[in-house]
Protein backbone atom coordinates (compact mmCIF):
# COMPACT_ATOMS: atom_id res chain seq x y z
CA UNK A 1 0.00 0.00 0.00
CA UNK A 2 2.82 2.14 0.17
CA UNK A 3 4.11 1.65 -2.86
CA UNK A 4 0.77 2.50 -4.22
CA UNK A 5 0.52 5.42 -2.00
CA UNK A 6 4.22 6.96 -3.49
CA UNK A 7 3.13 6.10 -7.18
CA UNK A 8 -0.49 8.30 -6.18
CA UNK A 9 1.73 11.26 -4.87
CA UNK A 10 4.15 10.96 -8.01
CA UNK A 11 1.12 11.45 -10.42
CA UNK A 12 -0.54 14.08 -8.52
CA UNK A 13 2.97 15.78 -8.89
CA UNK A 14 3.44 15.07 -12.94
CA UNK A 15 0.00 17.18 -13.39
CA UNK A 16 0.81 20.12 -10.59
CA UNK A 17 3.25 21.61 -8.23
CA UNK A 18 1.13 21.12 -4.50
CA UNK A 19 2.35 22.36 -1.59
CA UNK A 20 3.22 19.13 1.19
CA UNK A 21 -0.02 20.23 3.08
CA UNK A 22 -2.04 20.03 -0.38
CA UNK A 23 -0.24 16.66 -1.21
CA UNK A 24 -1.07 15.22 2.28
CA UNK A 25 -4.66 16.57 1.66
CA UNK A 26 -5.36 14.76 -1.65
CA UNK A 27 -3.52 11.57 -0.70
CA UNK A 28 -5.78 11.53 2.41
CA UNK A 29 -8.94 11.87 0.36
CA UNK A 30 -7.95 9.37 -2.38
CA UNK A 31 -8.39 6.82 1.19
CA UNK A 32 -4.86 6.17 2.03
CA UNK A 33 -3.76 5.53 5.58
CA UNK A 34 -1.76 8.53 7.36
CA UNK A 35 1.20 6.52 7.90
CA UNK A 36 1.31 5.75 4.20
CA UNK A 37 0.84 9.57 3.61
CA UNK A 38 3.71 10.47 5.66
CA UNK A 39 6.47 7.99 4.28
CA UNK A 40 4.64 8.79 0.50
CA UNK A 41 5.20 12.81 1.32
CA UNK A 42 8.82 12.37 3.11
CA UNK A 43 9.74 10.36 -0.14
CA UNK A 44 8.62 13.21 -2.48
CA UNK A 45 10.65 15.43 -0.07
CA UNK A 46 13.76 13.36 -0.14
CA UNK A 47 13.56 13.40 -4.31
CA UNK A 48 13.10 17.11 -4.13
CA UNK A 49 10.12 16.97 -5.72
CA UNK A 50 8.50 18.83 -3.33
CA UNK A 51 9.95 21.91 -1.60
CA UNK A 52 7.85 24.40 -0.16
CA UNK A 53 10.49 27.14 -0.15
CA UNK A 54 10.99 26.99 -3.50
CA UNK A 55 7.19 27.20 -4.38
CA UNK A 56 6.58 29.94 -1.84
CA UNK A 57 8.96 31.86 -3.56
CA UNK A 58 8.17 31.40 -7.23
CA UNK A 59 3.92 31.78 -6.61
CA UNK A 60 4.90 35.14 -4.37
CA UNK A 61 6.33 36.26 -7.45
CA UNK A 62 3.71 35.38 -10.01
CA UNK A 63 0.65 36.23 -7.85
CA UNK A 64 2.57 39.80 -7.17
CA UNK A 65 3.57 40.28 -10.81
CA UNK A 66 0.18 39.08 -12.49
CA UNK A 67 -2.28 39.86 -9.51
CA UNK A 68 -0.39 43.23 -8.55
CA UNK A 69 -0.93 42.40 -4.73
CA UNK A 70 0.46 44.37 -1.90
CA UNK A 71 2.23 42.50 1.16
CA UNK A 72 -0.87 42.05 3.69
CA UNK A 73 -3.03 40.40 0.53
CA UNK A 74 -0.26 38.35 -0.83
CA UNK A 75 0.60 36.76 2.38
CA UNK A 76 -3.02 35.89 2.88
CA UNK A 77 -3.27 34.47 -0.52
CA UNK A 78 -0.16 32.61 0.39
CA UNK A 79 -1.73 31.06 3.26
CA UNK A 80 -4.65 30.01 1.44
CA UNK A 81 -2.91 28.30 -1.24
CA UNK A 82 -1.93 25.83 2.43
CA UNK A 83 1.75 27.61 2.73
CA UNK A 84 2.76 27.86 6.66
CA UNK A 85 2.86 30.73 8.38
CA UNK A 86 6.15 30.22 9.38
CA UNK A 87 7.93 29.97 5.80
CA UNK A 88 5.66 33.09 4.69
CA UNK A 89 7.32 34.76 7.90
CA UNK A 90 10.94 34.02 6.36
CA UNK A 91 10.04 35.59 3.11
CA UNK A 92 11.99 38.56 2.08
CA UNK A 93 10.77 40.19 -0.70
CA UNK A 94 13.85 42.25 -1.57
CA UNK A 95 15.65 38.92 -2.31
CA UNK A 96 12.64 38.19 -4.52
CA UNK A 97 13.13 41.90 -5.98
CA UNK A 98 9.40 42.61 -5.55
CA UNK A 99 8.55 45.99 -5.95
CA UNK A 100 5.49 46.94 -4.53
CA UNK A 101 5.63 50.71 -5.18
CA UNK A 102 5.59 50.10 -8.88
CA UNK A 103 3.39 47.43 -8.63
CA UNK A 104 1.12 49.73 -6.68
CA UNK A 105 1.33 52.39 -9.52
CA UNK A 106 0.34 49.29 -12.25
CA UNK A 107 -2.61 48.80 -10.04
CA UNK A 108 -3.31 52.33 -9.84
CA UNK A 109 -3.16 52.78 -13.42
CA UNK A 110 -5.36 50.25 -14.09
CA UNK A 111 -8.06 50.95 -11.50
CA UNK A 112 -8.11 54.60 -12.07
CA UNK A 113 -7.81 53.81 -16.12
CA UNK A 114 -4.77 56.14 -16.52
CA UNK A 115 -3.60 55.75 -20.31
CA UNK A 116 -1.51 59.05 -20.64
CA UNK A 117 1.31 60.85 -19.22
CA UNK A 118 -0.70 63.91 -18.87
CA UNK A 119 -3.07 61.70 -16.66
CA UNK A 120 -0.63 59.99 -14.49
CA UNK A 121 0.84 63.39 -13.20
CA UNK A 122 -2.47 65.11 -12.61
CA UNK A 123 -4.03 61.63 -10.70
CA UNK A 124 -4.90 62.13 -6.89
CA UNK A 125 -6.33 59.43 -5.59
CA UNK A 126 -10.04 59.69 -3.63
CA UNK A 127 -11.43 57.68 -0.74
CA UNK A 128 -13.09 54.82 -3.44
CA UNK A 129 -9.36 54.43 -5.09
CA UNK A 130 -7.77 54.25 -1.65
CA UNK A 131 -9.80 51.62 -0.38
CA UNK A 132 -9.42 49.08 -3.24
CA UNK A 133 -5.45 49.60 -2.92
CA UNK A 134 -5.60 49.07 0.94
CA UNK A 135 -8.11 46.12 -0.28
CA UNK A 136 -5.47 45.06 -2.05
CA UNK A 137 -2.99 44.79 0.51
CA UNK A 138 -1.20 47.90 0.26
CA UNK A 139 -0.47 50.41 2.88
CA UNK A 140 -1.21 54.21 2.96
CA UNK A 141 2.37 54.93 2.24
CA UNK A 142 2.96 52.33 -0.69
CA UNK A 143 0.27 53.77 -2.33
CA UNK A 144 1.35 57.30 -1.68
CA UNK A 145 4.73 55.68 -3.15
CA UNK A 146 3.23 54.91 -6.22
CA UNK A 147 1.55 58.24 -6.98
CA UNK A 148 4.64 59.72 -6.63
CA UNK A 149 6.31 57.55 -9.38
CA UNK A 150 2.91 58.08 -11.31
CA UNK A 151 3.74 62.08 -11.07
CA UNK A 152 7.67 61.26 -11.93
CA UNK A 153 6.37 59.02 -14.84
CA UNK A 154 7.13 60.58 -18.31
CA UNK A 155 5.60 57.66 -20.82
Amino acid sequence: SEKKCIASAMNILVYASNTERRLREKLLRKGYSPEDVDTAVDYCKGKGYVNDLSQLSYTAQVMSGSKLYGKRRLVVELYKKGFRREDIAQLDYDELEIDFAANCAALLCRTAKLYTAEEKRAFVPDRRIMGAMVRYGYSVSEVKDAVRLLHESED
